[in-house]
């Protein structure tokens, strides 16, 4: 029983230091894997500072691309010769006689010839020039249209499409500037085109007044809009810029891609919270950890166009990006928990032979005393056992301790004595008026003493008796 109480005794002297060692090691482990979560965070906004300022130089180059173009063909319709040609074929009465006689034809036939092979509308890439008389067809050119949207006059080799026709018709209108978004044409190139409507040659572009036509300028997106996108001087070696729109619920990819995948060739759902184009088009300007069109991890940032629906995505593959910045948190993680463990180990070290030596101090101490406990116990037995006269001691009717005298007189030693009833040693007669006068001292608090004639071991004698309660 003794042993019981102390081990639960141990048990209960040990649980405070052992919750608090837990609790530390738990506190360290929180502000080492905080430490190593801020260091990944300030590595993330190192990349979202270098892919935004890779995706603003591009989303600047497009910009003003687009603007340029618009420029363009705004002059070309605020051009004093093509508002006044078509104002005077407005007042026709007869235009197809005054469209095919009109020498003003051949003028902005011209015109646009030379704003073509300027500004680069004239044919598509990679196609000699061919003579006058010989007729080819190009993908890229201008084209003015009048009010019904009936052309009046081409670039050379281009055809204007229904597409292109409808986006004029459109403009003219509403009577404001239109985009032609990147489609693909009639021959399955990417194009683009830039419309502008054309006014009366006395009224300004803000006028009530309808236009009276449209000129639009188409170019072919991979001549120039696809290689703003490119990467001269690349952050890793899968860095790609491409463009998205929204087409109802999926996401359209408008540019090619670097799987391979052609321009237009393909649309993922919008809802996918995952896919780093919805996330674009959803978030528009926002910084993110994603996953691409090809299931890649990726860091991910985005710009929006004013003169077009696009978004534009700039990303890099996150296994690649964050390589060093990984390896560098393993290390933190690794070094500090193992410093961790090991000052914790020290500190249990130190508390554990601490502990052992207050308990071995403790427990000296404890043998001193319980030597000097049973020399002395084995004192006061020598002195009571020299003395003839009987002494016991009884609790809760029980014998304790009794001297030899006592034994002796009933046959017995004093250890097989302990526990037993005055009534088993003595016998009723001789222990009723000693339990007697030893409840009258337990009651009063005081010695009672008598004279009793008792018969104790065959012996009838008179003995005086004290009881004195401890």
């Amino acid at each position: 029983m003794i042993s019981s109480m102390n081990a639960s005794q141990r048990r209960t002297r040990l649980l405070p230091p052992v919750i608090g060692i837990a609790l530390l090691l738990a506190l360290g482990l929180w502000l080492i894997f905080s430490y190593a979560n801020k260091e990944r965070e300030r590595d993330l906004h190192i990349w979202e500072a270098l892919l935004g300022a890779v995706a603003d130089t591009h989303a600047r180059n497009v910009s003003q691309w687009l603007d340029a173009q618009t420029s363009v063909v705004q002059d070309l319709a605020n051009n004093a010769s093509v508002r006044f040609y078509l104002t005077q074929l407005a007042a026709t009465e007869d235009k197809n006689i005054s469209a095919e006689n009109s020498a003003q034809i051949a003028y902005l036939r011209n015109l646009l010839e030379a704003t073509a092979e300027r500004n680069h509308f004239s044919r598509s890439a990679g196609v000699a020039k061919l003579p006058a008389n010989v007729e080819f067809a190009a993908d890229a050119g201008l084209v003015i249209v009048d009010k019904d949207g009936k052309t009046i006059t081409e670039s050379t080799g281009f055809r204007i499409d229904d597409t292109l026709r409808a986006t004029m018709l459109e403009a003219i209108k509403s009577g404001k500037p239109a985009l032609q978004d990147i489609y693909s044409n009639r021959r399955g190139e990417i194009v683009l085109g830039f419309v502008v409507p054309v006014f009366h040659v006395q009224q300004g572009n803000d006028s009530q007044m309808s236009p009276l036509g449209a000129i639009a300028g188409v170019k072919r997106a991979q001549d120039e809009l696809f290689p703003l996108l490119s990467h001269k001087g690349t952050l890793t070696s899968s860095d790609e810029a491409l463009l998205i729109r929204r087409e109802v619920d999926a996401v359209s990819y408008i540019t090619p891609l670097k799987d391979g995948t052609q321009a237009l060739r393909k649309r993922l759902p919008l809802a996918n919270p995952e896919l780093s184009e919805a996330h674009a088009l959803n978030r528009p300007g926002t910084f993110a950890h994603k996953r691409d069109y090809a299931g890649r991890d990726v860091l991910m940032i985005s710009r929006a166009f004013t003169q077009a629906p696009w978004v534009m995505v700039e990303k890099v593959d996150a296994n690649e990006a964050l390589r060093e910045s990984r390896e560098h948190q393993r290390f933190l993680l690794i070094t500090l928990i193992l410093t961790l463990l090991a000052a914790t180990a020290a500190l249990v070290a130190a508390w554990w032979y601490g502990a052992s030596a207050k308990e071995r101090t403790i427990s000296a101490d404890l043998r001193a005393k319980s030597r000097e406990l049973s020399q002395q116990t084995a004192l006061l037995q020598q002195v009571m056992n020299g003395t003839p006269d009987l002494i016991f001691t009884i609790a809760s009717g029980h014998l304790l301790f009794c001297n030899k005298a006592l034994a002796e007189i009933v046959g017995e030693k004093s250890s097989l004595l302990a526990g037993k009833t005055l009534s088993s040693i003595l016998g009723p007669a001789a222990a009723q008026p000693i339990d007697a006068m030893i409840q009258e001292a337990v009651n009063q608090g005081k010695a009672a003493s008598r004279m009793l004639e008792l018969e104790i071991g065959e012996l009838r004698q008179i003995y005086y008796f004290s009881a004195i309660p401890i």
